[in-house]
């Protein structure tokens, strides 16, 4: 299922384009489904859990077999690592740190993979969000960074984040477009022609 509908997909191209039409830099949208598969998590707390069975079983004197009681840990395991593939189940189980360490080394890829480092004008931003971590980013080329003040970076973040984290990911999106256009079209106009160097997409990340 996609996250996000048509609908809200075309309103965040729409924008795109808009803001793209005023500048000469570049704004690309990606939103993945979630930074990491997160099997380690899953498969140690199945492991702590189905070792556990066989010591309580034992000290309840329900069986001693060793048969009987390997059975139950195998059992055990695959139950609780069916259990902790569960979305919401896992995600309570990772650790926020760990969740933004994935989500932060995901953005930065997807910077570089997509070439948003190699623009003319280094006039690149990357809006991107994980949507199980509720985590969003707003990198920037240098050519932009540069030429923004802190406060109006902070702004757009802040206004990215707030939707988003109350799972309303396209409107996160558009308040930010709105903000950085804005910022493009001040310090780095259209040129002549105005190339677009990247498709006005919004990019979906599936995992």
């Amino acid at each position: 299922m996609p996250l996000l509908s048509q609908s809200e997909r075309d309103r965040i191209e729409a924008a795109i384009r808009a803001a793209e039409a005023r500048t000469s830099g570049e704004l690309v949208t990606v939103v993945a489904d979630r930074a990491d598969p997160y099997l380690f998590v899953s498969l140690l707390y199945a492991v702590a859990g189905s070792f556990t069975i066989a010591p309580v079983l034992w000290g309840l004197d329900v069986t001693t077999k060793f048969l009987p009681l390997y059975v139950v840990q195998v059992i055990a395991f695959l139950l609780l690592l069916l259990l902790l593939r569960w979305r919401p189940v896992l995600m309570a189980l990772v650790p926020d740190s760990i969740q933004r360490l994935h989500a932060e080394r995901l953005a930065r890829e997807q910077f570089v993979n997509l070439g948003l480092a190699d623009t003319p004008e280094r006039a690149g931003i990357l809006l991107f969000v994980s949507a199980a971590e509720r985590y969003v980013e707003v990198i920037a080329d240098r050519g932009i960074h540069e030429r923004v003040t802190v406060g109006v970076w902070s702004k757009a973040v802040a206004a990215f984040a707030e939707p988003v984290k109350q799972g309303r990911i396209a409107d996160g999106f558009l308040a930010t477009i709105e903000i950085l256009g804005s910022q493009l079209e001040r310090h780095m106009p259209a040129e002549t022609g105005n190339p677009n160097r990247f498709p006005d997409v919004l990019i979906e990340l599936r995992g």
